[in-house]
């Protein structure tokens, strides 16, 4: 049994929806000791890797737990610090690492709302996702975030 995080350190109050790859990373969210910020985090046992976290452009990531390949490539779904905004992303930087947001155009249609699962991110690190649009119709998509 291997110890990826605990709350004797810097970190406490886990979500319970965590994702584990075939090389044995481990990625989940945490808050700090301090409540200042939550953040993306993976590790596989020695020094854990931030992924994104609260103190920038994001506001919380929910309670759907992040998304984590082989490749050790990460997405979770997030609100930004607008309290109007959401998406999935993929990075610490809300503009440069979206795969899709609120306000993004698709087939014509503008975002509403964003919607994905702990499952949402392929071996490709393609992103499937459900979109609601302005008109209230909705839609399945697959992304595949820029390298």
């Amino acid at each position: 049994m291997t110890t990826i995080a605990d709350d004797t350190g810097e970190l406490q109050s886990f979500n319970d929806r965590v994702s584990l790859n075939n090389l044995g990373r481990v990625a989940f969210t945490a808050f700090d000791d301090e409540f200042t910020k939550e953040a993306v985090l993976t590790g596989r046992g020695g020094p854990l890797t931030e992924v994104a976290n609260t103190l920038g452009d994001y506001s919380s990531f929910g309670f759907r737990g992040p998304s984590l390949n082989d490749f050790g490539r990460v997405a979770f779904q997030a609100d930004l610090d607008d309290f109007v905004s959401s998406g999935v992303f993929t990075g610490p930087n809300a503009a440069t690492d979206a795969v899709i947001r609120t306000g993004d155009t698709v087939g014509g249609k503008t975002v509403q709302s964003v919607s994905a699962c702990r499952e949402m991110l392929n071996a490709r690190g393609q992103v499937a996702a459900k979109v609601t649009f302005e008109d209230s119709s909705e839609a399945i998509i697959r992304a595949t975030p820029l390298p």
